[in-house]
């Protein structure tokens, strides 16, 4: 494969930063805009290449031999407090394929995204209870949600967290396997991929 020294100029807006696997050379903010210039590498592959850009925390991890820090994206502790909720906030409620492609572009209700052909979504915390019986009110629906949630199959919880993941062309998205089959999207419906 090919190998050139990289030298990155990245510029982003002044409340968020930049970070690459290489070392800053020179940062500077102006008009509104953070400016920064990392040193030159030595010779690598493009893939070798690292970039995060964004609303990012710093944490530096004291006692290295070299510079280091653990790099996150600001407002991690929201996601944290959520998880932290109750018990049944830290275990998945919800997982589903996306399955209708008449829907093909991400809309911003998460009612829609969440069925986008070619999309999958987990949800931590709450499962609802009318996806596993029709009628939840009934005495054999509650029979059976009962049963459901002592077997630790229906989850509790004060939250339902959507999370959803595009593994269409261009998405980010890479591979989904049920019990050892691999799934894939093809015109915005599941299938066995061959």
């Amino acid at each position: 494969g090919f190998k050139f020294p990289w030298q990155m100029t990245i510029s982003v807006p002044e409340d968020e930063r930049v970070v690459t696997n290489t070392p800053v050379a020179e940062e500077t903010v102006r008009d509104g805009w953070r400016r920064t210039v990392f040193t030159t590498t030595k010779p690598l592959p493009s893939y070798l290449l690292a970039i995060a850009a964004g609303p990012l925390v710093s944490t530096p991890i004291p006692g290295l031999s070299v510079p280091g820090a653990i790099i996150t994206v600001k407002g991690h502790e929201h996601l944290t407090a959520i998880i932290e909720t109750d018990d049944g906030s830290h275990r998945l409620g919800e997982v589903a394929l996306g399955m209708n492609p008449g829907l093909d572009r991400v809309l911003k209700h998460p009612l829609f995204v969440e069925k986008v052909g070619g999309t999958l979504h987990i949800a931590i915390g709450l499962s609802y209870e009318d996806c596993f019986t029709e009628d939840p009110g009934s005495e054999e629906g509650k029979a059976k949600i009962a049963h459901l949630e002592e077997s630790g199959v229906l989850n509790r919880s004060a939250q339902h967290v959507d999370i959803v993941t595009d593994f269409r062309p261009g998405g980010c998205g890479r591979s989904v396997h049920v019990d050892g089959i691999r799934l894939a999207p093809r015109n915005g419906v599941w299938e066995v991929a061959g």
